[in-house]
């Protein structure tokens, strides 16, 4: 990531803590700090014409944030390393046009998995990472008439499979929601290692 931001001058935005636990890793102390952002949860920032808010997920990390972006019309998300959600999270996140949001794991398949048991309880925690079915449940939550996109992230190579994914998460907003979804909500699943396609919305 040094070697990148200094290649291409790019800034790097994080919060306090989260730049100390980069700077204290090897290879970091070679870091631009004049390229380093410190920001808040809670506290908008803007890059260009466009309002980025961070706010606080559930993950054990060093005070790790998720973003929406919006330019005054439209409103987007990131949000992925959530080991759980309550009314914050669904206030943070409401409105959104488009979204990347994390369906990391299927239940059955960490419980079962190659994982220590130790790290299966970790990801399993209110501190780890967001299931699939619990992903289509806060989804259900999520969802208004003006949603067009949800793109499901940051799935596990060992505990996951796209289809799983993608099958789960419609099942629970159609169990939940039924017609009330619009017919031309565009659900996918991000690739692993390659960008996945554009998306528009408008």
């Amino acid at each position: 990531m040094s070697v990148l931001a200094r290649r291409h001058h790019i800034p790097i935005y994080a919060t306090e803590k989260t730049v100390d636990a980069l700077l204290a890793q090897r290879g970091m102390e070679k870091m631009d700090e004049s390229l380093i952002r410190i920001v808040e949860a809670d506290r908008d920032f803007s890059v260009g014409d466009l309002t980025v808010h961070p706010f606080a997920n559930y993950h054990d990390a060093a005070d790790p944030v998720c973003y929406t972006v919006q330019d005054g019309r439209v409103k987007i998300a990131v949000a992925t390393d959530m080991g759980h959600y309550d009314d914050y999270t669904v206030r943070s996140l409401s409105g959104c046009e488009a979204m990347l949001i994390e369906a990391n794991h299927d239940r059955h398949m960490l419980e079962v998995g190659p994982y220590p048991y130790p790290l299966k309880l970790r990801i399993l925690s209110d501190t780890g990472h967001l299931s699939n079915d619990h992903c289509g449940k806060l989804l259900c939550e999520l969802y208004h008439e003006k949603l067009q996109y949800i793109l499901l992230g940051h799935l596990s190579k060992e505990n996951n499979l796209p289809e799983l994914a993608y099958e789960t998460v419609r099942f629970e907003m159609k169990s939940e929601l039924g017609s009330v979804i619009r017919r031309d909500l565009r659900l996918g699943v991000a690739k692993r290692d390659v960008p996945s396609g554009s998306v528009i919305v408008s």
